[in-house]
């Protein structure tokens, strides 16, 4: 293999070639040495390009793997009415503050707020804690507009405070005009075991008649407080989607 070099010499001088010469067998050599030098520099090309596109896949997987949004709180406002000293504010207070209130101080009306989790959902409850009531009482509006749901207390030791809280559920009904409730009715002081006058059943049958759910409680020994209001949550929804079926199924024109 012959390789001409052209030189050029200063001002003064001519231009030269040099003519060297190589031997074939090392131009052999070089030539496949550079054309093994080109392949490995396009298979580094297509390694990194390779690579690239690998980390950007993984990037953009990464990048939507996100976490769900968090659902808002469900509103809900419930109102905890019955007879005087059945223990309502008693049942209140231990389930929104975890505390026992062991004296008695009769309630005009307070209201608790307190945020918790049922069925997978948090929900935001608003509790209105009535003054007691008696056969005679007149109820507020408050009492019946924009409530969700009751729970109706009693106190397993008076046998008035359990015909009351019947009077209770039929002012309800009369005063918001449907037929059905969402109510757990609560017979509360279920400790005072030698006091009982009210039996289960007697209370299991009232809440059959009332369409709710019903359960012995004592807020003293926390007994049962954290159920009666997600026992609510829950009555409050199955109402809700049967009233809803009810008003579709009433969409129909008689002529």
């Amino acid at each position: 293999m012959i390789s001409t070099l052209t030189t050029e010499s200063p001002p003064s001088s001519q231009a030269f070639s040099v003519v060297v010469v190589v031997p074939p067998a090392a131009a052999a050599a070089a030539v496949a040495a550079a054309a093994a030098a080109s392949a490995n520099s396009s298979n580094n090309n297509n390694n990194n390009h390779h690579n690239n596109n690998n980390n950007k896949t993984v990037t953009d997987c990464a990048a939507r793997i996100i976490s769900p949004p968090k659902m808002p709180a469900v509103n809900r406002k419930v109102a905890i009415m019955g007879y005087r000293s059945v223990g309502k504010s008693s049942l209140t207070i231990r389930f929104v503050e975890n505390q026992f209130v062991d004296s008695y101080d009769p309630t005009i009306e307070n209201t608790f707020t307190k945020t918790f989790r049922t069925d997978g959902k948090e929900v935001s409850l608003k509790i209105i804690d009535t003054a007691g009531q008696d056969e005679y009482s007149i109820f507020p509006t408050g009492y019946t507009m924009d409530i969700n749901g009751y729970v109706l207390v009693y106190s397993v030791t008076s046998r008035q405070s359990f015909e009351v809280v019947k009077k209770i559920y039929q002012k309800l009904l009369d005063q918001t005009g449907v037929k059905q409730l969402p109510v757990v009715l609560v017979g509360n002081k279920n400790d005072l075991r030698n006091e009982r006058v009210v039996s289960p059943e007697e209370g299991r049958e009232l809440a059959r008649y009332m369409k709710g759910v019903f359960l012995e409680a004592s807020a003293k020994q926390n007994d049962c407080v954290l159920d009666i209001f997600t026992q609510l949550i829950g009555r409050i929804n199955v109402v809700n989607v049967q009233s809803d079926s009810s008003d579709k199924g009433s969409s129909c024109v008689v002529s």
